[in-house]
């Protein structure tokens, strides 16, 4: 009996562990093997999916049936998602994978086609969900029995990328039309959209299928997409609202303690999940949260230049790299990874200092106004040329990072050395300083123009990926980091100073940190999609064909509203106090300056 209970407790374990892996670890007791440890988390993470999407949607049923209505969700967008569902899941079963690597796709189905039957049912259809649901039972068992060929299966599966990306965008179209996302449910979005980017990791080591793995590289890129809009049409652009209600200084120290704590925390994790909840969770929003408030600070604190100041703010970013990678390099050859970590953390406290002197400009019954001002909405978010320009920060950043990721493996793959790379990287830095001020002094210059200089310097360093493949000698790639680097910090600083064209001034905050979660969105795919493309290919020139691509189709993108004109008159503003006080306000209508003083005009009362 206890063999058998034995024996039964080993095959339970197998699920998760495959035999040879078992044997490795509770035979040889080896427990640091990679590729084991790759199919161990690749099958943890397979089946804790396959458990969450037992409930992934249920907060979306729930909420349809509490509401008794459907409104916001596109029925469109449901039945193109249940078609993609329905062709990966019988594909995977088709194909024999293991079930760890597609059964979720069953649990979604049939979540998917009640939230179909319910939107149906509340839409005064009765018969109408009946019959949907008995004709999808009918198709799906068609689909999963044998009379089904192979190559229809693969055929559909083909098709199943466009029909996938076809749902979401239906989704998207359906919340800009609304203005809102409706009865979607933020829960299920989060959690369709972080099961799809750990979908791509399993695929990989399980299925090795580029059909279905390019089903979730996209799955990934357009649930990012949905995810966005319930970020900013909930209004919950969260380090914004911190500054309008906190002010800029208690934001910004907040987000140092933050990340003093991640790294503090990574210097004495010793397990990965821990180190990921340290470096990911804490030091990301840490992070977070001083970017925006840094980015947010400059545009408040400076009334005039501020197309030269934020270029000169900025540039610590690109020397940062030249600096702290050799800096980084030596920490961890003499003190190791935890106290290279300790020692970050006292450089983060370090900035406590900087924080602290960033002092308030306005009274508080001042800030109060401004956020009472500032919370409007979100109203600008459904203009034509800011939904152009968040399309050209999510695209442009998804090439942005190919040349960190890559060229190291690359110039290796040509004979030159680590070390040799490594410097070509630190001229890369120090141009980059170069090209953000030469973009800053040309903004100042052509302020009518700015767009344009941002297009011109996205096909700038577009074309300068081209030089990767030619390159063959350490010459070469240093010739590509000069000139990339110019580029680079150019197009680095396009986004920030354009927007000011496209928004009001007092929209500016919410603005830029939604074009921040359209790059992050942005830098999430594409290194992953780039690593794909190079294997699929089998060569590691084509990631820089792809780089360039993208960036000659970002810099189209934003094209169309290069020429806008918004030149009109200013807005003057004056009041008059019982002291003799008034305030001037100018608001340049073209969103170069914003500027309020007050003057004391009379020392007596006024007549």
């Amino acid at each position: 009996m206890a063999d058998d209970n034995s024996t039964m407790l080993e095959k339970a374990v197998q699920i998760l562990v495959p035999q040879p892996c078992f044997d490795k670890y509770f035979v040889d007791l080896n427990f640091f093997d990679g590729a084991c440890a790759k199919v161990v988390i690749s099958k943890c993470l397979g089946f804790g999916i396959i458990l969450g999407s037992i409930l992934v949607k249920l907060p979306q049923i729930l909420k349809i049936v509490k509401a008794k209505s459907g409104q916001g969700i596109s029925l469109s967008s449901i039945m193109f998602e249940l078609i993609a569902i329905s062709a990966n899941y019988s594909y995977g079963f088709q194909k024999s994978f293991p079930f760890s690597a597609y059964g979720e796709g069953l649990f979604l189905a049939i979540q998917t086609g009640l939230i179909a039957a319910l939107v149906i049912f509340y839409g005064g259809n009765l018969i109408g969900s009946i019959g949907f649901t008995l004709v999808y039972t009918l198709i799906m068992a068609y689909l999963m029995s044998p009379l089904v060929p192979m190559n229809i299966l693969s055929l559909f599966q083909s098709v199943n990328i466009f029909i996938l990306c076809l749902s979401k965008l239906l989704q998207v179209v359906a919340n800009y039309r609304n203005g809102s996302t409706g009865q979607l449910s933020a829960i299920t979005v989060f959690l369709l959209f972080s099961g799809a980017i750990t979908r791509i990791f399993t695929s990989i080591q399980e299925t090795g299928d580029n059909l279905v793995i390019m089903t979730y590289v996209m799955s990934t890129l357009f649930n990012g997409l949905i995810t966005a809009q319930v970020i900013y049409y909930w209004n919950t652009v969260f380090a914004v609202q911190l500054i309008e209600r906190f002010d800029v200084r208690p934001v910004l120290v907040v987000g140092v303690l933050f990340q003093f704590l991640g790294c503090f925390m990574s210097s004495f994790v010793s397990s990965y999940p821990l180190l990921f909840f340290s470096m990911a969770v804490v030091l990301g929003i840490g992070s977070a949260l001083s970017y925006v408030t840094f980015i947010v600070a400059v545009d408040k604190y400076f009334d005039k230049k501020k197309s030269i100041a934020m270029p000169l703010a900025t540039s610590g970013a690109s020397l940062s790299g030249t600096i702290f990678a050799p800096i980084c390099q030596r920490l961890l050859e003499h003190y190791g990874f935890h106290g290279a970590m300790l020692i970050y953390s006292a450089i983060f406290l370090n900035c406590l200092v900087c924080a602290a002197l960033v002092f308030p400009l306005e009274s508080k019954e001042s800030q109060r106004k401004v956020s009472e001002d500032n919370s409007m909405g979100m109203s600008f978010s459904r203009k034509p040329s800011f939904i152009l320009y968040m399309l050209t920060n999510l695209l442009y950043i998804i090439a942005n990072f190919i040349p960190n990721g890559l060229l190291p493996e690359t110039a290796l793959s040509k004979g030159v050395t680590q070390n040799d790379i490594s410097l070509t990287f630190s001229v890369n830095g120090i141009t980059q300083v170069i090209g953000r001020l030469m973009f800053g002094f040309l903004s100042h210059r052509l302020p009518h123009h700015i767009k344009y200089l941002w297009i011109i310097y996205l096909f700038g360093f577009g074309l300068s990926l081209l030089i990767v493949p030619l390159s063959t000698t350490l010459v070469h790639f240093f010739v590509y980091n000069l000139i990339n680097g110019i580029f680079n910090g150019g197009a680095n600083m396009g986004y920030n100073l354009t927007l000011r064209n496209i928004v009001e001034p007092k929209h500016y905050g919410r603005a830029i940190s939604i074009a921040l979660v359209m790059q992050g969105l942005g830098a999430l795919v594409g290194n992953p999609f780039a690593a794909f493309l190079k294997d699929v290919s089998g060569s590691g020139d084509i990631p820089y064909y792809f780089g360039c691509f993208i960036f000659i189709l970002s810099g189209l993108v934003l094209l169309p509203i290069s020429n806008i004109n918004q030149s009109k008159s200013p807005e003057i503003e004056i009041t008059v106090s019982e002291k003799g006080v008034y305030s001037h306000k100018v608001i340049d209508t073209n969103f170069y300056a914003v500027r309020e003083r007050d003057y004391e005009l009379f020392n007596g009362p006024i007549i």
